[in-house]
């Protein structure tokens, strides 16, 4: 292993804070492969971190979003008990330190933690912040209280699924695939996955470190109809994955999962004495999945798409798209 990797490691394992996606553990055991860190130390400390994914596109080399790693970008090392203004003149020598230690790059495209407010170091080193929406949804509710909030259509969703849908735990990589690629069917956008493994790893990380689960719903007649895979960290549930059978697209059976998963994760909360504050449906820019996810009566919350483009030939191909 790299001294980059190996500072990383011990930098993820300081900083308790951390979502899942950013941990040196989900990097070096799901992602596992084309990826690698750009770090900064200081009088032999790791100050700062930024896993970064690399692919080549044709003539281009991109820094981008591993598959089902919904957030990247920047780590800090804050002092404790930092004030405010300390943190903020850290935050932007970091910054510029971590910019110089990426790799030449054509396009960088990468989401960071909600947690990350501050990219004004970024946008005065040239970068574009492209905000983007998640719903965060508040577990520290009562069940009835989040029930209350679903739109009623979501409701009766679940209602129905419940008169004729049962749902099973599953160890299963391929109903992942199965699922979403029935999903992606008919639609314009084609299947994106391009290494069939990466869901075997994913199981595995969650078996490993009892961080989630994988949900399938099925009919009495054994039929698939769709499925969910959620994780949680120490601090929050995602939605990470989920799937549905084209042919059962009305059941019902998703917005069921989805219940579920909130539930499962209010257990695990109340359970493991974990504070997992809220259940991230990871959000959409796609209006039809956005409205869909917004019935589940989450707060709409901004993080930071940071992009940049350092290819004059790129940027012509970009705009004859």
């Amino acid at each position: 292993m790299s001294a980059n990797k190996q500072a990383f490691a011990k930098l993820s394992s300081e900083i308790a804070s951390l979502p899942f996606s950013l941990s040196f553990e989900w990097w070096n055991e799901v992602v596992k492969d084309q990826w690698d860190v750009a770090i900064v130390e200081e009088k032999g400390k790791v100050k700062a971190a930024w896993p970064y994914y690399k692919r080549s596109k044709g003539p281009w080399t991109m820094l981008c979003q591993p598959a089902f790693t919904p957030y990247g970008g920047p780590i800090y090392h804050y002092p404790e008990d930092q004030k405010v203004e300390r943190r903020h003149s850290l935050e932007q020598k970091l910054t510029e330190k971590l910019i110089q230690k990426l790799p030449a790059y054509s396009e960088l495209e990468i989401n960071c933690q909600v947690g990350l407010k501050n990219t004004l170091p970024f946008i005065w080193a040239g970068f574009e912040d492209r905000k983007r929406f998640t719903y965060l949804l508040d577990l520290n509710q009562t069940e009835a209280e989040i029930w209350g909030n679903f739109r009623e259509n979501i409701r009766r969703q679940i209602r129905k699924a419940e008169k004729s849908i049962t749902l099973e735990p599953s160890d299963d990589p391929n109903l992942l695939e199965r699922m979403l690629r029935s999903t992606f069917e008919g639609q314009a956008t084609s299947y994106p996955i391009q290494d069939a493994k990466v869901y075997e790893r994913i199981l595995k990380y969650i078996a490993k470190y009892h961080c989630g689960g994988l949900l399938k719903a099925v009919d009495k007649d054994h039929h698939e109809h769709a499925c969910i895979l959620w994780l949680h960290d120490e601090h929050s549930a995602y939605y990470l994955i989920g799937g549905a059978n084209q042919n059962f697209k009305n059941s019902g059976a998703m917005s069921l999962l989805m219940w579920q998963a909130i539930k499962n994760s209010k257990s695990v909360s109340l359970e493991d004495e974990r504070n997992l504050k809220n259940f991230n449906f990871e959000g959409s820019m796609i209006p039809a999945i956005e409205k869909y996810l917004r019935g589940f009566g989450g707060d709409l919350v901004p993080y930071s798409c940071l992009y940049s483009c350092e290819s004059r030939g790129l940027k012509i191909a970009r705009k004859l798209i």
